[in-house]
């Protein structure tokens, strides 16, 4: 801010009286030696134009501190809060819900009517219901409804629908077929190369 000297001893109250809204009546200097007393008023005084540029300075001072304050204060508040945690889209549920579950048993009931068999297992038994969708297969061959029988061998993926129930989308009757056992042999390898190389690492 501009340094203001004041020229004049009657000047800086007569700045405070215009700042004030007030009027300085019959301010009188001291005595001094060998001069006689002397008054001065400012009544009806204009402002210095010193005192106006003080002011105006004072003013932009202001108004300019004002909004950055402003800003510094809105940032930090929206520092502080926390970001939302980002809802799950309807996409990914949907596609964590329509993966398939794998399955596998021995065929302990089938409902022809309701086009539907069962696999027991120790605490439950599970009930899978097959469709015009499901992909029906016997020993890697195409197979159909009438192939199912109790006590198959069967595998397969099926889906859990909002009611609970099971939903087959593939069925495979019988024995692994060569293929299978090939991915079951190397699945079982990867399996103990992964487990030594962790016990070698502890």
């Amino acid at each position: 801010m501009p340094m203001v000297s004041f020229g004049r001893v009657t000047e800086l109250p007569c700045f405070i009286a215009h700042v004030r809204g007030m009027r300085t009546d019959g301010l009188r200097k001291p005595r001094q030696a060998g001069i006689d007393t002397w008054s001065a008023t400012c009544e009806h005084r204009p402002m210095p134009p010193r005192f106006l540029s003080l002011i105006a300075a004072v003013v932009a001072a202001v108004a300019f501190s004002a909004p950055v304050t402003t800003l510094a204060a809105t940032k930090k508040k929206d520092d502080a809060t926390p970001a939302a945690s980002p809802a799950a889209s309807p996409a990914a549920s949907k596609a964590k819900t329509d993966r398939p579950i794998p399955y596998h048993g021995k065929i302990s009931a089938v409902d022809a009517a309701a086009k539907t068999f069962s696999i027991a297992g120790k605490e439950k038994t599970r009930v899978f219901k097959v469709t015009d969708t499901s992909v029906l297969t016997l020993t890697g061959k195409p197979a159909t409804w009438k192939d199912i029988a109790v006590g198959q061998d069967v595998r397969g993926s099926y889906w859990k629908k909002a009611d609970g129930s099971l939903e087959t989308k593939s069925v495979k009757l019988g024995p692994l077929t060569a293929a299978e056992q090939a991915a079951k042999t190397a699945k079982a390898a990867r399996a103990a190369k992964k487990k030594a190389e962790g016990e070698k690492a502890q």
